[in-house]
């Protein structure tokens, strides 16, 4: 029964990818500066968590045309910019920088996972019984056989799935 509850629960394990404007980093600047994090709103809506030990690669527009590739932690971009001054997160060409990717654990999969479960329980325990034994352990036995077979489908459907 517990290798059926790891498996729900590595189906259930779901990854964000955070991205995040080079302006929102300006705004955020105050909060990263003094607290070493901030919370921000990142492209998809949600909000995130980022710290400025976050390192990230980025263009940086130079002078003129010129736009050098650098690697640079939130912390650095933000310099400067809750003074009003000239800070790098402002000079990034990107227009969405990917800063981490979050894992978390998707409460829907899991519930659907435990529903399969328990109508692979349900009609497991129905089969036993519909043959007139009346043995427990063939109920018993039929009806793990159904949950295992209906968690082990459940999660290669999820894996199949293609979920981001």
């Amino acid at each position: 029964m517990r290798r059926v509850l790891v498996l729900l629960a590595v189906s259930g394990c779901a990854t964000r990818t955070v991205r995040v404007a080079p302006g929102v980093i300006a705004v955020g600047a105050s909060d990263l500066n003094t607290y070493g994090h901030a919370k921000v709103y990142a492209q998809d809506g949600q909000v995130a968590t980022i710290h400025a030990k976050d390192s990230v690669e980025v263009l940086v527009r130079q002078e003129g045309d010129l736009q050098i590739p650098m690697k640079l932690t939130l912390g650095e971009m933000a310099e400067g910019c809750e003074l009003g001054n000239e800070c790098i997160a402002n000079r990034v060409v990107d227009q969405r920088i990917v800063i981490k990717h979050d894992h978390y654990l998707d409460e829907d999969v899991v519930a659907k996972g435990i529903g399969f479960m328990a109508v692979g329980g349900l009609i497991g325990f129905c089969l036993a019984e519909c043959q007139d034994e009346g043995s427990v352990g063939r109920a018993v036995g039929y009806t793990a056989a159904v949950i295992g077979g209906t968690a082990l489908l459940f999660v290669l459907a999820v894996a199949a799935g293609g979920r981001d």
